[in-house]
């Protein structure tokens, strides 16, 4: 009866200390899911936001190609494609009603994308609103028009950009 009272506690320490090892062995496994996940966000965000800012070269040398076959002079600062800032989407009609939104003074875009139930991203129409923003700048060099297509996003409190570039050569001098 002495050996089973002398041997009682020993066994309650070594039960809390295997205890306590499983526990930290489970917080570290979830712990490491966890910012798995985060940096599997982190990787989707930044590849959406690089989509979406070619996404903008491709609307704006669009409108580019629309304004070279619609004017006479080529880019001769005639055209509806000035310096600037725009928010653009492919929801804006080029031909017509080319830019959807034109800021003169430059500066970035407040406004944030919305995406719709079928993929498309747009400023207007869109039931799922994102956390990206899209600026597009155009700043014309004489035949060379330079295009800077920017978008940003809150990444955990940190404001996360992607930012492409194209330069586009007025080739086709005198279209007519």
């Amino acid at each position: 009866m002495n050996l089973l009272k002398k041997n009682s506690g020993s066994v309650l320490i070594e039960a809390m200390v295997g205890l306590s090892l499983i526990v930290m062995s489970f917080s570290g496994i979830v712990a490491l899911v966890s910012r798995g996940f985060q940096l599997n966000v982190d990787a989707l965000n930044k590849f959406v936001a690089t989509n979406l800012a070619t996404e903008g070269i491709e609307i704006m040398k669009n409108a580019l190609d629309t304004d070279l076959y619609k004017a006479t002079n080529g880019w001769d600062g005639t055209n509806r494609v000035k310096k600037g800032m725009y928010e653009v989407d492919y929801s804006c009609d080029v031909v017509d009603e080319f830019p959807c939104v034109y800021f003169p003074t430059g500066g970035r875009s407040p406004r944030f994308l919305k995406r719709s139930d079928s993929g498309v991203y747009s400023y207007e129409e869109g039931t799922i609103e994102t956390p990206f923003k899209r600026s597009v700048v155009v700043d014309v060099q004489g035949d060379a028009v330079v295009i800077y297509s920017i978008v940003r996003w809150d990444n955990r409190g940190t404001e996360e950009e992607v930012q492409i570039s194209n330069t586009f050569m007025n080739w086709r001098k005198n279209p007519s």
